[in-house]
């Protein structure tokens, strides 16, 4: 009967965690979006996120930036692979980064950077 009850338990403790991740990755992104810096980044690629949400998968776009001389990559959120598809490989897009760490950064959506040649 003991192991019964540990059920509910492992359950409850997997949503709280769940829970707290996605709170945390809220509040980074309101904190870059408030207090950091923009940049130009360049998709990479674009990948399965392998999650589905109302059994849609979901994809991510992959991008890189450089700052101070490093290179540092990240990820949109996910979105469905008809939106993902409208980003290719080499397109330029702006993302914000915070200064104190420069290897975070979020996704600024739909800007589009025209190329400088």
């Amino acid at each position: 009967m003991p192991f019964l009850l540990a059920i509910p338990f492992f359950f409850a403790l997997f949503g709280a965690a769940v829970l707290y991740a996605r709170g945390w990755a809220l509040f980074t992104r309101r904190r870059i979006l408030s207090s950091g810096r923009r940049a130009i980044a360049e998709i990479v690629g674009i990948a399965d996120a392998g999650f589905e949400i109302n059994e849609v998968p979901q994809w991510v776009v992959r991008y890189r930036y450089r700052v101070g001389g490093f290179e540092y990559g990240g990820e949109s959120p996910m979105m469905p692979r008809s939106d993902a598809l409208q980003w290719a490989p080499g397109d330029r897009i702006q993302i914000a980064y915070d200064p104190a760490r420069l290897e975070s950064s979020t996704w600024l959506g739909d800007a589009l950077v025209p190329d400088e040649g």
